[in-house]
């Protein structure tokens, strides 16, 4: 059963198993972004319920590899494996590693699935639950628009990082290029983008000599425990002298009597 057809541009070949709500949404995602998507899964109520919103739909079950093996899985760019019960879930990715599947994502129910994921193989796993209630603490603590980046937690454990939305609402900022910002350097983080309220451009990449504007609005890698600090730089009126002090560059270039 050929499923994987020629791709056009940057279209990826998509196989989502299991049709629970987190590959739903994953799926829906994909063919909005005009990406083929074939769907798997043992009901075949679920199949005739959500089959037709996606390119390919198969009832059939993932846990015998020969099925697996009809559908040609090793051809797909990515294979989502959607299911949270966790017998289910080991026994599916194992098949796929036997296949010599590229590229895996799968959902994990918890840490414990998660670890054995990893011991399968699986170098990417996500505990969706986790992931969305972390966020949201994170929000409520710093009042920010913030979230974190999935990294290895064994190199972060200390300084985790984030990604965070804020509004340049500091006036000692207004017209002053990024390269002024000692305190970005000082805190290790870096502005990815800015978006202008004025005709609403975005700026991407942020270049040294880009100037913030009023009404701006920036997005920004930083480590958690700069968060704080990088939150009052941009959103309070904090004293111009934190940045680079020009006045020092220009009286070091005028003559001396």
């Amino acid at each position: 059963m050929a499923i994987v057809g020629k791709k056009k541009g940057q279209r990826k070949d998509y196989c989502l198993i299991g049709l629970s709500k987190f590959n739903l949404e994953i799926g829906k995602i994909l063919i909005q972004e005009d990406q083929s998507v074939t769907v798997i899964d043992s009901d075949p109520d679920a199949i005739d319920s959500w089959g037709p919103e996606f390119t390919n739909s198969i009832n059939c079950d993932a846990r015998d590899i020969r099925n697996l093996q009809d559908v040609g899985i090793a051809d797909f760019d990515y294979v989502i494996v959607g299911i949270k019960d966790i017998e289910k879930s080991i026994t599916i990715c194992s098949n796929l590693k036997e296949l010599e599947v590229g590229r895996i994502l799968a959902r994990a129910k918890d840490e414990v699935h998660k670890r054995i994921l990893k011991l399968l193989g699986i170098s990417y796993s996500i505990i969706p639950e986790l992931y969305v209630v972390e966020n949201l603490a994170y929000h409520t603590i710093f009042d920010l628009e913030v979230e974190r980046l999935p990294c290895n937690k064994e190199e972060f454990q200390e300084s985790d990082l984030f990604c965070a939305r804020l509004p340049v609402y500091n006036q000692n900022l207004w017209g002053k290029p990024i390269s002024s910002m000692i305190f970005l350097k000082e805190n290790n983080s870096l502005i990815l983008s800015i978006k202008r309220q004025k005709g609403g451009e975005t700026i991407i990449p942020v270049s040294e000599s880009d100037k913030l504007e009023r009404s701006d609005t920036i997005f920004l890698i930083a480590q958690k425990n700069s968060i704080s600090d990088l939150k009052n730089y941009f959103m309070k009126n904090v004293p111009v002298n934190l940045l680079i002090e020009e006045s020092n560059t220009t009286n070091s270039s005028e003559p001396t009597n």
